[in-house]
């Protein structure tokens, strides 16, 4: 990280796992703090807190990030959220980190990903799912969505499988 600051490059630090682990069951939040609260004594521009087995619920997600916030905003971070969509959460928790101040978002095409270390993880938030958090919400995102719905296609055929297409559809921010 201090090589990376000292050449004046942007740097975005993630605490995975901040929700619950695999291996170790539930994640004192107070840990995840201490660790946003060094990457951003140490520099980082942006904290990612990561829901890396897709097992966030909303007043979890909420808790952490208001938590999070005061512990990093003596050094002017950002934090981020990164969501897998496992248990059908991420756009609520999304939403509530959109309401306390969160504007970067980890997404993926048909939620495309997932992660090797964390048996269990499955995709990552669709982009069509953080943009209908977007759009409920009525934020400018710039993005193309009929673009969107054409690489969601290409990547569908590419892989020969259904992606995930979350939409508003069965999603509300009373969830």
């Amino acid at each position: 990280m201090r090589t990376a600051l000292a050449e004046g490059i942007r740097v975005q630090a993630y605490c995975s796992m901040a929700f619950g682990c695999p291996f170790e069951g539930e994640t004192d939040p107070n840990v995840v703090l201490e660790i946003a609260e060094a990457y951003a004594e140490g520099g980082a521009h942006v904290i990612g807190l990561a829901d890396t087995l897709g097992h966030a619920t909303p007043e979890q997600t909420r808790a952490l990030v208001e938590q999070a916030l005061k512990k990093t905003e003596p050094y002017q971070a950002e934090i981020s959220l990164h969501m897998h969509d496992t248990k059908g959460r991420a756009q609520a928790n999304c939403y509530e980190g959109l309401q306390l101040g969160v504007r970067q978002f980890d997404a993926a095409v048909g939620g495309c990903g997932g992660c090797n270390f964390a048996p269990g993880a499955e995709g990552n938030l669709s982009t069509q799912g953080l943009l209908a958090v977007l759009n409920h919400a009525e934020m400018e995102h710039g993005v193309d969505e009929l673009g969107l719905q054409s690489a969601h296609e290409f990547l569908e055929n590419k892989l020969g499988r259904t992606l995930r297409s979350c939409s508003a559809d069965g999603w509300s921010s009373q969830q």
